[in-house]
């Protein structure tokens, strides 16, 4: 319990203050009570969640977040071998990963919402005959 408890209060080192709330409330208990049993450092899997931080900044550190939601959403992760969460708390952590995941999604794009390259000859050639 305490490892846990350091590990996510490690975490929340890493976050800003608004995100670390964010986080502490709705995505840190459902980390805790599903996670941390197959994803600590003593385990033999390929995510180790007390080493993962929460700067969505970092652009690895995002790409694993998308992966574990997106693996928690389609119900890959916890395996059927393992006790499923509760029904709310799973919905609550989804919903309040999927804002801050889109929000940083959001923000590292900036203003710009495509992002510009030049035409191929191809398309070039049907520009021009258009």
């Amino acid at each position: 319990m305490i490892r846990i408890l350091s590990a996510i209060f490690a975490l929340l080192l890493v976050m800003g203050p608004a995100s670390a709330q964010a986080f502490n409330s709705e995505v840190a208990p459902f980390i805790e009570a599903t996670c941390m049993k197959c994803h600590d450092a003593e385990t033999k899997t390929p995510l180790d969640m007390t080493k993962l931080g929460h700067d969505f900044t970092d652009r690895d550190t995002f790409k694993k977040w998308v992966r574990i939601f997106e693996r928690v959403e389609n119900r890959e992760m916890p395996p059927r071998s393992e006790p499923r969460p509760k029904r709310a708390l799973l919905e609550k952590a989804l919903a309040s990963l999927k804002a801050e995941l889109i929000d940083a999604n959001l923000a590292a794009r900036g203003p710009q919402r495509t992002p510009l390259r030049r035409l191929t000859r191809l398309e070039y050639a049907y520009t021009i005959q258009d």
